[in-house]
């Protein structure tokens, strides 16, 4: 599969006595396939996966792929930190049609190196391909970048989604590594590609599908000044939306736009009333650059 471009980690809306949204759900999926969206990520950890049952795991793989309708690449979260259970999941997501799984560093086991590698080497043997996801934030294990050359070396293995948020180690990684790496920090994507990502697996990205894609579509182009100047655009927003833990933020956003209703579950709770001013201010703020931007397009032809 193509793993070029603007992929992104959906989000998983719920109602307010804390139900799927399946509703909400398929328009989404079909907001992404109209607004230059390359791939759908879902049950990642914006997508609330870990307060997720199976069944109600397997049910969002299930209407994403229907709505996507084969226009779109699905990769699905699969990886825990029970290696048996993962491989059970990637069976499952295979069968259902998914292009790939997204399969995170084992979290709180603290697993060495080697049992971490032989964690992505046992869940390769489904056959589905894999982007490997190192987030040393979420899981508490940091992997060098010797052990992601033996990762990497699993033929399975076809990217790694890359949020360490060090620089000094992304750099070693990107030069090390030959097989792609995809940016995770939405506010690391400049640094990222000038380091040689191909693609990005964004939270804003459920926000501003189009705006985000054209970044992407201009850096992957080399036209880096033009990407520069649309990125400090959603500057603000970003630093908004990740006040506190994702997707709390992002949800807030969204609900301020219709897109979804703004509920969590627990132990995820709504935005504070602090977030909620500084993410409203935020998306104001986009609003009116998106207009002025439909305006400027209009008023350009009539000079013309």
């Amino acid at each position: 599969m193509n793993i070029k471009g603007s992929f992104v980690a959906l989000i998983t809306p719920f109602t307010e006595a804390g139900a799927i949204d399946f509703l909400s759900l398929r328009k989404l999926v079909q907001k992404h396939m109209q607004e230059g969206t390359n791939g759908l990520v879902c049950l990642g950890s914006t997508g609330e996966k870990s307060t997720l049952s199976q069944e109600e795991q397997k049910k969002i793989v299930e209407i994403v792929l229907e709505e996507s309708q084969g226009r779109l690449p699905v990769i699905v979260g699969t990886g825990t930190n029970n290696t048996a259970e993962s491989i059970d999941f990637t069976r499952v997501v295979k069968s259902m049609g998914a292009a790939a799984a997204l399969v995170i560093v084992p979290y709180y086991n603290r697993p060495t190196e080697e049992g971490c590698f032989y964690h992505f080497q046992e869940i390769a043997q489904i056959g589905l391909p894999i982007i490997a996801y190192h987030h040393p934030g979420r899981t508490g294990l940091f992997i060098s970048c010797t052990g992601w050359k033996k990762i990497a070396s699993i033929p399975q293995i076809i990217a790694i989604k890359e949020s360490s948020r060090k620089i000094s180690f992304m750099q070693e990684l990107f030069s090390e590594i030959s097989k792609p790496i995809i940016c995770g920090d939405d506010d690391l994507l400049l640094s990222s590609f000038e380091m040689g990502a191909v693609g990005s697996i964004s939270v804003i990205a459920n926000l501003l599908p189009r705006k985000w894609s054209e970044v992407i579509h201009l850096l992957l182009q080399r036209e880096n000044l033009a990407a520069k100047d649309r990125f400090l655009s959603l500057l603000s927003l970003l630093e908004a939306i990740f006040l506190e833990s994702n997707p709390i933020g992002v949800k807030w956003a969204m609900h301020l736009l219709g897109l979804c209703e703004p509920f969590l579950r627990l132990p995820l709770t709504i935005a504070s009333e602090e977030a909620r001013q500084k993410i409203s201010q935020a998306v104001c703020m986009i609003q009116n650059t998106i207009l002025q931007e439909r305006l400027d397009k209009k008023i350009m032809p009539m000079m013309n």
